[in-house]
């Protein structure tokens, strides 16, 4: 799978992908209310070398966190009540990947070692 069919499908999924070029990747929980901004960074990663790479491990790790907790984020897509769409958040926010630089960094790392 090419690394824009990754990006595409985890918009599909409800996120949103910026890719800073040579800066970084960031994948967000955006929640689309111009009343309160309940957007979550899922996850970020700073680079600057091997484009592909990165974003392959970025789409890996953030396929196994999604995984993980896609029944979470589905009743946050789904709340309906802001006060539950709030809790739901502060639940995503404790959970987040956050800055994966320094793993995706070392596994790089460790592929070129062996």
């Amino acid at each position: 799978m090419e690394i824009f069919d990754h990006f595409d499908k985890i918009e599909q999924l409800g996120f949103t992908i910026t890719v800073r070029w040579n800066q970084y990747i960031e994948i967000m929980l955006v929640h689309e209310n111009s009343a309160v901004t309940l957007d979550v960074i899922i996850l970020f990663c700073s680079y600057n070398d091997n484009f592909t790479e990165v974003c392959e491990l970025c789409c890996d790790l953030f396929y196994e966190w999604y995984n993980e907790n896609k029944s979470l984020v589905n009743n946050f897509d789904s709340a309906y009540n802001l006060n539950e769409k709030i809790e739901y958040h502060n639940n995503i926010k404790d959970i987040i990947l956050g800055d994966v630089s320094l793993k995706v960094s070392r596994e790089m790392n460790l592929d070129k070692l062996l």
